[in-house]
């Protein structure tokens, strides 16, 4: 059973850790937690196609020559099945070339500065969430969002951080949720 309790703590946790980092731990750690995420989908889709078979998951995400070992693989392979929609993969795709971008720059590097494009890229993820179907707090929540991004009033380094925070957290408990109900169709089945 998923205990919506403790995503909502890990969350909680997560945001206090984001809020403290540099805007380069910022994107590493975001990006590890959506890798960590994009696996699970992609272990429970080869559990369930192949009968729980562990060594086939394992040999195909784990290791550095497994087709799945990477960020860009589960993406493109979980965008390729029909596992994550085209707004959810265009948002991981900009998430990892702004990694690609805090991981590999010699300087200094600062979300908004630099990477205005990829932040608006990336937050496009939250115009696609239909607030009639979300309940207070978040609804209101999104929706100012939606509004600053549609009118790009995003004008501080800390309104950036804001938005690319909170499209992270609500990213990774989408994929949170999707491997829960896949895990449930998959109990139905036996």
């Amino acid at each position: 059973m998923i205990n919506f309790k403790k995503i909502l703590d890990d969350s909680n946790d997560l945001h206090k850790a984001l809020e403290s980092e540099s805007d380069r731990g910022l994107v590493m750690i975001i990006q590890d937690n959506l890798n960590s995420e994009l696996e699970k989908i992609h272990i429970n889709r080869i559990y369930d196609k192949t009968n729980e078979d562990k060594n086939l998951a394992q040999s195909l995400l784990q290791g550095s020559f497994s087709p799945l070992s990477t960020f860009a693989a589960r993406t493109k392979i979980a965008y390729g099945y029909g596992l994550i929609d085209v707004h959810t993969y265009k948002a991981l795709e900009s998430q990892r070339n702004l990694r690609n971008k805090a991981a590999h720059s010699s300087r200094t590097f600062a979300l908004a500065r630099d990477n205005s494009i990829s932040i608006y890229n990336f937050s496009q993820l939250l115009m696609h969430i239909p607030c009639e179907s979300i309940e207070e707090p978040f609804k209101s929540g999104i929706e100012n969002f939606q509004k600053q991004i549609e009118d790009r009033l995003l004008l501080t380094d800390e309104d950036v951080r804001k938005v690319f925070i909170f499209t992270a957290e609500l990213l990774r408990i989408f994929f949170i949720i999707y491997n829960f109900s896949k895990l449930l169709k998959s109990a139905k089945k036996k």
